[in-house]
C-alpha cells in the first residue's frame, strides 16, 4: 500500500514538474486581470477594466439575443503603467466618464510614471462613447460625478503636482468652462449629486494630523523628496468630514461622530429619500449607515439608521 502511494505521489510530482516547465514567467507577468465591474443605469450593459499585458482598457458587454457580446471602448495600446479608475456612466448609459493617471489607492501621492514618460503623467478625466471611437479629454482631475440629468460633471482637481490639496469644480459635460465651488478648510474628495442636481455632498479630507514620510528618488537625487501622508497604526488619522455644497456656493457642514467612525466609505442619495452615509470604525469592525436630510440652515447631523459589527477570527 505504501509503495503504491509512493508511485502515485511520484507520478504527480513528475506531472507538475513537466507542467511547470511550459508555464513561463512571461505568462505569469502578462496574465490578464479584470476589475471595476459596473452595470449601466440604462441599456442593459456592463463595463469593466481589463489589464492585458499592462495595457489598460475599458470593455463593455451588451445583450445580443440570449447572450452577451463584448467590445473594447478605449484604445490604449501602450504598457506605460498609467492606470484607469473612478469610472462612472452617464445616466442614459451611452457614455462612460473615467479618470486616467494618478494613484487611485493613495490620491495624495504623485502620479506614478513607471515608463519614465518625458511629458510626465497627469490626472485627467476622459469621456468615451459606449460603442468606442475617439475618447475626449474633459479636464485635469479625478473623482468625476455626472449630474442626474447628464448635463454637468463635478470633479476634484489639484494645482499641486503632488496632489495634496484637491478643489471641487463643476462644468457642463459639453462645454470647457469649469466653475470652482469653494470648500473651506480641507481637501475636497469625491462628490455625490443630489437627485435634483442642485447640490452635492462632498467628502473633505484633512491630512494635516497624519505623519509625513519623505521619499527620495535615488535615480534623481536633485529632485525634492516626495511627501507621503500615511497614518501608521497608533498615530493620528486623517480627519474626514462631509459638507453639503450648493451650485450657488452655499456650504453646510454635515457632522457625525467621526471619532468613533472616521472612515466614510460611500454615499447614496436616491430620489424621494434621504441621503445615506456609510461610515466605518478605524479597526473596521463596526459599520454604520447614517440617514441625513441635508438642508442649508446650519449644521445638519445624520441619524443612525443601521449598525453592523464586522467580526472575524484571527
Amino acid at each position: 500500500m505504501i509503495r503504491r502511494m509512493a508511485v502515485v505521489v511520484g507520478f504527480c510530482l513528475l506531472s507538475l514538474s513537466a507542467g511547470a516547465q511550459s508555464f513561463t514567467l512571461q505568462q505569469v507577468l502578462s496574465a490578464p486581470f479584470s476589475s471595476a465591474l459596473q452595470a449601466s443605469p440604462a441599456g442593459g450593459r456592463f463595463l469593466w477594466i481589463a489589464n492585458q499585458q499592462g495595457k489598460r482598457n475599458i470593455w463593455v458587454a451588451e445583450a445580443s439575443g440570449s447572450a452577451y457580446t463584448a467590445h473594447r471602448v478605449t484604445s490604449d495600446d501602450a504598457d506605460d503603467g498609467v492606470d484607469l479608475g473612478d469610472i462612472t456612466w452617464t445616466p442614459d448609459g451611452e457614455q462612460i466618464v473615467y479618470a486616467r493617471g494618478g494613484d487611485f489607492e493613495f490620491p495624495g501621492k504623485e502620479a506614478a510614471n513607471p515608463a519614465m514618460l518625458p511629458q510626465g503623467v497627469t490626472e485627467e478625466i476622459w469621456i468615451a462613447g459606449v460603442h468606442g471611437g475617439d475618447a475626449r479629454k474633459l479636464a485635469e482631475g479625478r473623482a468625476p460625478a455626472v449630474s442626474p440629468d447628464g448635463q454637468r460633471i463635478a470633479f476634484a482637481a489639484s494645482p499641486n503636482p503632488f496632489n495634496i490639496n484637491f478643489r471641487l469644480f463643476v462644468r457642463p459635460l459639453n462645454a470647457p468652462t469649469a466653475t470652482e465651488i469653494l470648500i473651506p478648510g480641507s481637501s475636497a474628495g469625491f462628490p455625490f449629486w443630489s437627485p435634483d442636481g442642485q447640490q452635492l455632498l462632498v467628502a473633505r479630507v484633512d491630512t494635516s494630523p497624519v505623519t509625513r514620510f519623505y521619499l527620495a528618488d535615488p535615480a534623481n537625487p536633485e529632485r525634492p523628496p516626495a511627501v507621503v501622508a500615511y497614518p501608521v497604526a497608533g498615530t493620528a488619522n486623517a480627519d474626514v468630514s462631509v459638507v453639503l455644497a450648493g451650485l450657488d456656493g452655499a456650504v453646510t457642514p454635515v457632522a457625525w461622530d467621526s471619532a468613533a467612525a472616521p472612515y466614510l466609505t460611500t454615499v447614496h442619495w436616491s430620489p424621494g429619500g434621504p441621503a445615506l452615509l456609510q461610515v466605518v470604525s478605524r479597526d473596521q469592525r463596526t459599520l454604520r449607515v447614517m440617514r441625513s436630510k441635508p438642508n442649508r440652515s446650519g449644521t445638519t447631523a445624520p441619524s443612525r439608521l443601521l449598525e453592523l459589527w464586522l467580526g472575524w477570527k484571527t
